[in-house]
């Protein structure tokens, strides 16, 4: 059971990360990229509340994210695929505590 949750979160990194650079930023992701994440982190909370209606978390740690990996496609997506990869052995220890292993190990794939 273990190695499949590896081989599923494997997977689900190799599927997010693979493509990041693949195509150039869409409207919202330049949108995000220039107005909120350009700045400094003043500026970013300072920006958030006219131009988005979610809360400020992922803004603020994407922030310091592109201060190292920089404000490029990769630097920017990587942090989402991070995340996304992560979700895949939350969503199997969630779903195993309420339903078991095989129901675990199915939804772990279908966030893979």
């Amino acid at each position: 059971m273990v190695w499949a949750l590896v081989l599923l979160t494997v997977l689900a990194g190799a599927l997010r990360f693979a493509s990041l650079d693949l195509q150039s930023f869409d409207f919202d992701e330049a949108f995000t990229v220039g107005p909120a994440l350009g700045g400094s982190l003043g500026h970013v909370l300072d920006t958030i509340p006219d131009t988005e209606s979610s809360p400020p978390l992922y803004f603020v740690v994407a922030w310091f994210w592109t201060q190292v990996f920089g404000l490029g496609e990769v630097g920017v997506r990587s942090l989402s695929a991070l995340l996304g990869t992560a979700l895949v052995p939350v969503v199997f220890g969630a779903t195993r505590e309420l339903a078991g292993r095989r129901a675990g190990l199915l939804a772990a794939a279908l966030v893979a």
